[in-house]
């Protein structure tokens, strides 16, 4: 609760998002799920254990656990990231199960439909964290990818519900990569995003954090066309213009719309 009081977040916004703790203990989870009349393939199938030498153990221990809610509101699987430096991974997620397919799922949507369906506008993030900050801050018109990349299935997700897409992902150059990536992810499937860019490397989550909403509105304003912020990207990294157009013609060659 005092981690996320530091990040501006309520108590009220956790349990809005549903956000809680795992037990630091390798079989709680596992013990009290044993108590119910759960089938032993349901257990495995859950993506909840895992198995080791020794039997089966909780997957996720000593995190914070944001749980993965479907558009219509149903849990379908869980995220954990790391609390202490002790933990490797900063996040692990569930494994994809019969109700749980990454390449599908957008995190958020069970909250943020309808405001995107009214504002005929998304924000795609990269985080929870970047969603539930943008959310409490009123911006509210917004999905996160979790876990994986930014694929076609989510891009006609996307593509049903808003016809005006912003790509804000991290400003540093792992997150401008991913936009360039998700941004022709979202061409192919005929949607022309724009990019929200962070300053100073920043991800939205710390940006909205420091400076609120008004700034990131600013920012929304002041967003690029893609293949302009594309192009920016390539020749401030030293390339020139023949290497851009080669990779962004390679790109587009998978647009099956000959116009």
């Amino acid at each position: 609760i005092e981690y996320f009081k530091d990040r501006g977040i309520s108590k009220s916004n956790m349990e809005e998002f549903g956000i809680g703790f795992s037990p630091t203990k390798k079989d709680k989870l596992l013990d009290t799920v044993r108590q119910s009349n759960f089938s032993p393939e349901s257990m495995k199938g859950c993506g909840l254990f895992v198995g080791t030498d020794r039997g089966y153990i909780d997957r996720f221990r000593g995190r914070i656990i944001f749980p993965l809610y479907s558009q219509m509101g149903k849990v379908i699987g869980f995220a954990g990231r790391a609390f202490n430096e002790n933990q490797i991974a900063k996040y692990i997620n569930s494994p994809e199960t019969i109700v749980y397919n990454k390449s599908k799922f957008l995190y958020g949507l069970n909250l943020t439909s309808e405001h995107i369906r009214k504002l005929n506008s998304v924000i795609i993030v990269e985080g929870y964290m970047d969603l539930i900050q943008l959310f409490r801050n009123g911006i509210r018109n917004v999905v996160a990818v979790s876990g994986t990349a930014f694929t076609s299935q989510h891009a006609t997700q996307i593509k049903r519900m808003a016809k005006e897409v912003y790509l804000c992902y991290d400003g540093d150059n792992a997150g401008q990569d991913a936009s360039v990536r998700a941004g022709y992810a979202l061409l192919v499937n005929s949607i022309t995003p724009k990019i929200i860019s962070i300053p100073d490397g920043m991800d939205p989550d710390d940006y909205v954090l420091k400076n609120g909403d008004s700034a990131f509105k600013k920012l929304i304003d002041d967003s690029t066309d893609f293949l302009e912020f594309h192009y920016r990207l390539s020749t401030g990294k030293g390339e020139d213009t023949a290497a851009f157009l080669n990779s962004a013609v390679m790109e587009l060659s998978n647009i099956d719309d000959q116009i």
